[in-house]
């Protein structure tokens, strides 16, 4: 969501590298890490081993509104 964010940065040189990598990354996602629509393999804490490999709900949340910004169903500009 960082990365879609400053994509939008008016006169931001690097924009659509931006763009480009927020997408590689969520397409990354939902190819290897999405099963029957849960995003898996979270880590809540990994130094002590804590929820490891789960369904996360900020990661749910952010895929979620990072797949609705680049289909143009959610603008990203107020959130």
């Amino acid at each position: 969501m960082a990365l879609l964010k400053l994509a939008r940065v008016p006169g931001c040189r690097t924009a659509s590298q931006y763009a480009y990598r927020a997408a590689a990354i969520l397409e990354r996602l939902v190819g290897e890490h999405l099963t029957r629509g849960m995003l898996l393999d979270g880590c809540y804490d990994a130094g002590k081993g804590l929820a490891v490999r789960h369904e996360l709900v900020w990661g749910d949340f952010f895929l979620a509104l990072g797949l609705a910004a680049l289909t143009g169903l959610a603008g990203i500009e107020d959130v």
